[in-house]
């Protein structure tokens, strides 16, 4: 009952408009400190998958991430692996949802910053993930992104931290170990700002 046997890497992969691929890997951990087994990996990647791609997750009230991401991208697969040394264990979920955006795409290397906040001061207890889900539409003449659309993304990421922990098993958290635990994400901001990350442009 330690971390980091009750945390999980997960893996979201995006096949981008180019056929290239894009990763997110937000963690998740048990609630209660217990060690993850095969079973938890399975459901936390079906947990996963359904804010993904189903409104209103675990009662919240909130649209599907690949509601915003446009047709041309698709979720292709949701890979959950413990962080326990010896034989984690491990679930690949095979998604393959299309977005239901309209819209051109952003170029590949163009993504959504939202971070994630643990209620402790400093760097180290706050995360940052980068998601490619962007249409030209969604922005603003300034380069930044239109408010509404600023507003609809939070409900959705603030839908992850709140239905997770509806759920009773499982939380969002960011990878820096205090006391054997890795912390809860207690909030998240969604920032106007697109971060543009050369690696992905090919």
């Amino acid at each position: 009952m330690a971390y980091p046997d009750n945390t999980a890497r997960c893996v979201f992969d995006f096949t981008l408009p180019n056929g290239s691929h894009g990763y997110v890997t937000p963690h998740v951990r048990s609630l209660d400190g217990s060690d993850l087994g095969n079973a938890d990996v399975e459901a936390i990647a079906t947990l996963l998958a359904d804010w993904a791609v189903n409104d209103n997750f675990e009662g919240e009230t909130n649209a599907a991430l690949m509601n915003f991401g446009p047709d041309e991208l698709t979720l292709s697969s949701i890979t959950v692996t413990s962080l326990k040394a010896d034989a984690p264990p491990q679930f690949a979920l095979a998604v393959n949802d299309p977005g239901n955006g309209a819209g051109t795409p952003m170029p590949n290397e163009s993504a959504l910053v939202v971070t994630l906040y643990t209620g402790l001061v400093g760097r180290r207890y706050r995360g940052r993930n980068f998601w490619p889900v962007l249409t030209v539409a969604m922005m603003e003449n300034n380069g930044t992104l239109a408010g509404v659309t600023v507003a609809a993304f939070q409900t959705t990421f603030d839908a992850l931290i709140a239905g997770l922990e509806a759920e009773g098993t499982y939380v969002l958290a960011v990878n820096s170990d205090v006391g054997g635990f890795v912390n809860q994400a207690i909030s998240s901001i969604v920032r106007d700002t697109v971060h543009h990350q050369r690696r992905r442009n090919n």
